[in-house]
């Protein structure tokens, strides 16, 4: 049984932890047990909902996991893009600057 704490996640969502460190090798869609505490009124509405939409709170959990965690990796391919293309942005403005001069060379 893997059991991750609450402050542990948050750490590895800070990056302060790499998530590498608690990944496990898998093969074809082995599965691994994950043991959460949370306060009973979280437990509560849990079970709620879950009975209402006719899903096990397991099944809620694991979708919802796979949907931050899809959410996350967006976020951080968005986040590479825009640094790689402000740093491409920053290098054109440069090479611009370089070839300033030897544009207004030809219109005299």
């Amino acid at each position: 049984m893997v059991s991750v704490s609450f402050v542990v996640v948050e750490q590895i969502k800070m990056g302060l932890i790499p998530m590498e460190v608690f990944m496990l090798p898998a093969a074809n869609h082995e599965r691994v047990r994950l043991s959460i505490s949370v306060p009973i009124e979280t437990k509560n509405k849990l079970c709620q909902l879950t009975h209402f939409q006719g899903k096990r709170i397991s099944d809620f959990i694991r979708e919802t996991i796979e949907e931050k965690l899809s959410q996350m990796d967006r976020h951080n391919f968005e986040a590479q893009m825009k640094a790689a293309y402000q740093g491409l942005a920053d290098e054109n403005i440069q090479i611009t600057d370089d070839f300033k001069y030897a544009d207004s060379e030809n219109l005299s």
